[in-house]
């Protein structure tokens, strides 16, 4: 499959550079024509790729054009073979063997961005003093091994400082110890479900069904469909059987 590949790229690469070649010579052609009937005084609009040679069968005996000829092939010659073997030999960027990765400096962390924080920024780290911060609406990711401090380093300090609503997976219950007074006096509803332990906050999930009875078999259905969203399948397979 791979060698298929390979066979396919290389074609491809082959019938670009005819392609490309095959422009290159009547871009050239076209070009020096315009060139020799500048010299000559004619209009150039009307120039076409291969009118030089049709010039050069009529006049090309006659030494009055022998500078306008010899110009107008050189030009022609250039661009159809120079230039391309003049891309071809300036140097190309060299490619790294192990990387360009850099600590950056603080005018491209400015340039990023990463000192102008809002009321959504995330800290994510300081530098000379100033708070780095994460405006952005990608996903981040924090890896590190275990008690290397991602919890007193990143997590406790944004949920102090993050003003929007938050949804902490808080297996030890520390964040919700040392941060959830603070986020409760600041006027937000903290509540934290520990389905396991006796302190906890808990709901009932048959208070969605409504007192109606004429909405109560939709509500139930609706909430069973969300608990089971197959459950569709399996009642028809019980009324078939």
């Amino acid at each position: 499959m791979s060698n298929n590949n390979q066979q396919g790229n290389t074609a491809a690469k082959v019938i670009f550079g005819l392609i490309a070649f095959a422009l290159l010579v009547i871009g050239g052609l076209w070009v020096a024509s315009a060139v020799f009937m500048a010299m000559n005084g004619a209009n150039i609009s009307q120039s076409t790729p291969f009118i030089l040679f049709k010039y050069y069968q009529a006049f090309g005996s006659n030494p009055k054009y022998e500078k306008s000829f010899t110009v107008a092939f050189a030009v022609a010659g250039f661009i159809i073979l120079v230039l391309p073997l003049i891309l071809f030999l300036l140097p190309k960027k060299k490619r790294s063997l192990h990387g360009d990765a850099k600590f950056a400096s603080i005018s491209e962390i400015r340039k990023m961005g990463l000192l102008d924080g809002n009321d959504t920024s995330l800290l994510i780290g300081k530098y000379q003093g100033q708070w780095l911060q994460y405006t952005g609406k990608q996903f981040m990711s924090l890896f590190a091994p275990t008690r290397s401090g991602k919890g007193v380093g990143i997590v406790i300090p944004n949920l102090l400082n993050y003003n929007q609503s938050v949804v902490v997976m808080d297996i030890k219950g520390e964040n919700f110890d040392i941060t959830s007074g603070f986020r409760a006096t600041c006027g937000q509803k903290v509540f934290k479900f520990a389905p396991f332990s006796e302190q906890t906050h808990r709901y009932n999930p048959l208070s969605y069904i409504s007192d109606n009875p004429a909405d109560q078999v939709s509500d139930i259905l609706k909430l069973a469909f969300m608990l089971y969203p197959d459950l569709l399948a399996l009642l028809k397979m019980v009324i078939f059987l």
